[in-house]
């Protein structure tokens, strides 16, 4: 137990957190629970669930690389690496980085055009909701900029 808060108890906070959407509060709770079991496949792969929500890719795959480790016949984490592998997330991934990249180098209209694209094609993670307010931020859109970030969230 951590400060006399069994395993149980912290999974059920987090999955509280995670059907309010407060994934950060999410992973707050699903890393105490590892630090008390850390071989827990259910806090391990809601963790997985959590960090490919954020955009935190290598992060989820890990994740469900230790929990299949953990248990081979997992079919749950076992699907989600098919589906992080599959051809066209990684091109999704490929043209995400591109927009990475442009940001990086202030071309903030050529990010602001693939990520507007990504968002319709997968509008499932927050990173590309920040890094789309920081864009029309930086174009002086502090309108647009608060009105993704609210919808990110």
């Amino acid at each position: 137990m951590l400060d006399g808060m069994p395993v149980h108890n912290l999974l059920q906070d987090a999955l509280e957190r995670f059907q309010k959407r407060d994934i950060s509060g999410v992973l707050d709770k699903l890393n105490e629970a590892v630090e008390v079991e850390p071989d827990n496949i259910e806090a391990i792969n809601l963790m997985g669930s959590c960090h490919y929500t954020l955009g935190n890719f290598e992060k989820a795959e890990a994740c469900w690389n230790k929990v299949i480790s953990l248990e081979p016949s997992n079919q749950g984490a076992a699907a989600k690496l098919a589906a992080i592998n599959s051809p066209s997330f990684r091109f999704w991934l490929k043209r995400f980085n591109e927009a990475v990249s442009r940001v990086e180098n202030r071309d903030y209209e050529g990010a602001k055009t693939i990520l507007r694209i990504l968002l319709k094609e997968n509008d499932g993670f927050v990173i590309v909701y920040q890094l789309l307010g920081l864009c029309y931020l930086a174009t002086s859109d502090k309108g647009s900029a608060l009105k993704t970030w609210k919808k990110g969230l």
